[in-house]
């Protein structure tokens, strides 16, 4: 997950128990057809978890744990810098998304939605999940990546496209 992230693609094939039961609902206003911010509620509970994290135990099991991650690293063969590189550009990947705090306007594709706003259509599939997750869930799981980010001191990294 966090290469994907850190790509910019979406981490949903590592991490499908997360998947929401409830599904992505729009509302339509005059020929509009708009984000639910009910919507929005299907992340309360993922944002409740991972925020509840106590900064400081998460950082001590990293750290316990930080040879186990670097060997599964070291086993997918990815040839994009250091483990620690990758997680600082995973999370520095969300904390650059500004999420609007409106509903957002979409437009109908095919079997899906699109939204209309181009800075939020180009966002890459890792950033319009954090957007998905609507703003009050979005600005609380940025601030627990931002404790996290600065608690384990990593080194600066540019976004994607960055």
């Amino acid at each position: 997950a966090v290469v994907d992230i850190a790509r910019g693609s979406s981490p949903v094939p590592e991490l499908e128990m997360l998947i929401p039961d409830r599904p992505y609902s729009v509302q339509r206003v005059d020929d509009r057809i708009l984000t639910d911010p009910g919507s929005y509620r299907r992340y309360d509970l993922l944002a409740d978890v991972f925020t509840s994290v106590e900064t400081e135990e998460a950082v001590e099991l990293y750290r316990r744990l930080r040879p186990l991650f670097l060997e599964a690293y070291e086993d997918l063969g990815v040839q994009d810098g250091e483990f620690e590189e990758l997680l600082a550009r995973a999370m520095q990947n969300l904390l650059a998304v500004e999420v609007p705090e409106e509903p957002l306007e979409l437009r109908e594709a095919v079997g899906r939605y699109v939204y209309t706003n181009p800075r939020i259509e180009s966002l890459t599939p890792a950033e319009k999940h954090l957007v998905r997750m609507g703003p009050d869930n979005a600005r609380r799981v940025q601030d627990k990546l931002r404790e996290i980010s600065e608690a384990l001191d990593l080194p600066a990294a540019d976004p994607v496209g960055g």
